[in-house]
């Protein structure tokens, strides 16, 4: 019988219902593979989105050049760079990378890197050859080599930038009106390399060291002389400083660091570090 035009019988789906039919159901299909490719697009972006917020650039506010491998830069901070003390951040120039160690407190309105030049290093030659100006690749800052909280008095062990840390946490300390007490034992080669000596002598108690101090680069020194760590348990025991209210910081040569770990743990110290190795 033709339904032409007319009705169908009870039970019996006209072509057009279920052309109908089948037409909602792949529209709901396809909405939801829509929803999924949405989500998963979301969920693969997420991470790259972070890194893209991560990076950024920033120029060249300041340089001082201290010896011909060291060199005390300052940058502009970009909008949006969080800062706690002693943390480190990562530089991108040429296609390159490396990280350093932030000497600028959070306060400050620039990043401050106290960088040398290693033998055979490919990265820091170049940025050691960048004027005033000049723009630099910056990631977000990171690193979780921190103050203690709980200790009144900090002795901290550093050779040649390993120092920049702890410049930052006694500034920011000082910017706080905190009045803990820094003992920073500095050690380096040759007394032009000891950075930042005239502002760490004014804010904390403050010890340069010199290992090789009859080369004429040192004439006329008269300070401490030799490894800065084998000074260590003699200043202790000469301060009067007992590890019941002193935490010890080592940064910078990784001998160094080892050496001060394992002195410091002997005494019963507790003890922080981070070796530039």
């Amino acid at each position: 019988m033709s339904q032409q035009g007319g009705t169908y019988p009870r039970g019996v789906v006209s072509p057009l219902s279920l052309l109908t039919k089948r037409l909602a159901r792949a529209d709901r299909m396809r909405r939801r593979a829509v929803d999924v490719r949405d989500a998963e697009l979301a969920r693969v972006m997420q991470p790259l989105k972070k890194t893209a917020a991560a990076r950024g650039a920033t120029r060249i506010r300041e340089r001082r050049l201290l010896t011909e491998s060291l060199l005390m830069l300052k940058l502009d901070r970009p909008a949006g760079v969080e800062l706690t003390p002693r943390q480190h951040l990562k530089l991108e120039v040429g296609g390159q990378s490396r990280k350093y160690t932030i000497c600028s407190a959070p306060h400050e309105p620039w990043l401050e890197l106290f960088v040398e030049r290693q033998p055979g290093g490919t990265f820091t030659p170049k940025l050691m050859a960048l004027p005033v100006g000049a723009q630099v690749g910056v990631r977000r800052a990171s690193g979780s080599f921190a103050r203690s909280d709980r200790h009144r008095v900090h002795v901290m062990v550093a050779t040649v930038t390993g120092v920049a840390p702890f410049v930052s946490m006694i500034r920011d300390a000082r910017h706080r009106g905190d009045d803990a007490e820094f003992h920073v034992l500095h050690g380096a080669s040759y007394a032009d390399e000891l950075g930042y000596r005239d502002e760490l002598s004014a804010k904390a108690t403050y010890v340069p060291v010199v290992s090789r101090p009859t080369e004429p680069r040192n004439a006329g020194w008269t300070g401490e002389t030799g490894r800065v760590n084998a000074l260590l348990p003699a200043y202790l025991a000469r301060r009067g400083l007992g590890p019941d209210r002193t935490m010890i910081y080592a940064c910078g040569h990784p001998g160094m660091v080892e050496a001060v770990r394992a002195e410091a743990k002997r005494l019963g110290y507790a003890v922080r570090d981070e070796d530039y190795g």
